[in-house]
C-alpha cells in the first residue's frame, strides 16, 4: 500500500503501449462490490481467494499489472506470475509509505482503524512489511521505489529489455 504499483504501473504501461490493469479494480469491476465490500462480506481470506482466482485466471494477458499488496504473500500466486511474467518489488521504507498512505483518501480496509493515528499507522505498516517482504524480495526485481516516476519507469525498461520482454 503506497508504493506507487498504480502510478509506476500506468506510467510503465503507457511507455510500453501495454494496457494497464490494476487487480482491485479489475475486481471490483467483476463483483460489483468494492474492495471494501468484499473484504467485510468476504473477510480476509474469501477476498484472497477472489484475488488468487483473478490471478491465474488473468494473468495470461500481455499488460501492465499492479497487484494488491498482500497478492504476492501466496506461493501459488507467485507460481502463475513467475510462469506468465515478470514481478517487480518497489521497496519502501514505512515512514515514506505512511507519508503518502495519509495523504490519500483511497478506501483501504487493512488500515482504516490505524489511519486517524499517524504512529499507530506507522508500527501497523512496519508489522505488515515484517510479514509481507520475504514474499516480496522473491519478486524477479527490487526496486527502490522512492524516486520519481520518470526514473522507475526508466529502470523497469531497462531490466525488461536486458531480459527480452520490452
Amino acid at each position: 500500500m503506497g508504493s506507487g504499483k498504480s502510478t509506476v504501473g500506468s506510467a510503465l504501461a503507457k511507455k510500453m503501449n501495454l494496457p494497464f490493469i490494476d487487480s482491485d479494480e479489475a475486481i471490483e469491476t467483476l463483483s460489483h462490490k468494492s474492495i471494501a465490500e468484499l473484504f467485510e462480506a468476504e473477510g480476509e481470506a474469501g477476498f484472497r481467494q477472489i484475488e488468487s482466482n483473478w490471478i491465474k485466471e488473468n494473468g495470461h494477458r500481455l499488460a501492465v499489472i499492479a497487484l494488491g499488496g498482500g497478492a504476492y504473500c501466496s506461493e501459488i500466486n507467485q507460481s502463475h506470475i513467475q510462469k506468465k511474467g515478470k514481478s517487480i518489488y518497489l521497496s519502501l521504507p514505512p515512514a515514506v509509505l505512511v507519508e503518502r498512505l495519509l495523504k490519500d483518501n483511497t478506501n483501504r480496509p487493512l488500515i482504516e482503524s490505524e489511519k486517524s493515528d499517524a504512529e499507530q499507522l506507522y508500527q501497523y505498516i512496519r508489522k505488515l512489511l515484517r510479514q509481507r517482504e520475504e514474499h516480496y524480495l522473491k519478486a524477479d526485481h527490487v526496486l527502490n521505489g522512492d524516486c520519481p516516476v520518470e526514473k522507475l519507469v526508466e529502470k523497469m525498461i531497462r531490466l525488461l529489455e536486458s531480459e527480452g520482454m520490452a
